[in-house]
């Protein structure tokens, strides 16, 4: 279990991996799916997971897959994807503009020890003001706290 910043992980990338001439790319992609819908109505739909786990998949994808893809954990079969164009939108959100107003109202920042997404929780903890605490599961990873007995 860990927090994500998903402005920062639409705008760099998962561990801030995306050149600017990928997001450039990106965003010219999001540009080209607006006039698509507006000519046809038809929604360009992006999945967090995929439906089928490929042989090449990473540590990542097989976590997330695991949890989301089951549904006795995490999937739900009404879930219906996200427009490809809301990842200009999602570009432009930043949770944590305003994280030292929380103070002085306490923050607490829980974390898996070995969760992918580890560095937004340290991150926003760095940014906050007292009183804070940052809490690392020993042995967690992203998705482990999520399950009732987990």
């Amino acid at each position: 279990m860990s927090m994500y910043d998903m402005g920062r992980a639409t705008r760099n990338g998962l561990g801030d991996s995306m050149t600017d001439e990928q997001r450039r790319k990106l965003l010219d992609e999001v540009a080209e799916q607006r006039w698509k819908e507006a000519e046809t109505g038809e929604a360009r739909i992006r999945f967090g997971t995929p439906e089928k786990l490929l042989g090449n998949a990473n540590a990542v994808q097989k976590e997330f897959f695991d949890y989301y893809r089951n549904p006795l954990r995490g999937y739900h079969p009404r879930y219906q994807g996200i427009r490809f164009t809301s990842q200009a939108a999602l570009m432009n959100f930043y949770p944590f503009a305003m994280i030292k107003e929380i103070s002085p109202r306490p923050v607490l920042f829980i974390a898996g020890e070995h969760a992918h997404s580890r560095y937004f929780s340290e991150d926003a903890y760095q940014e906050a003001s007292e009183p804070k605490e940052l809490y690392i599961v020993p042995g967690a990873n992203h998705v482990d706290l999520y399950d009732p007995d987990g």
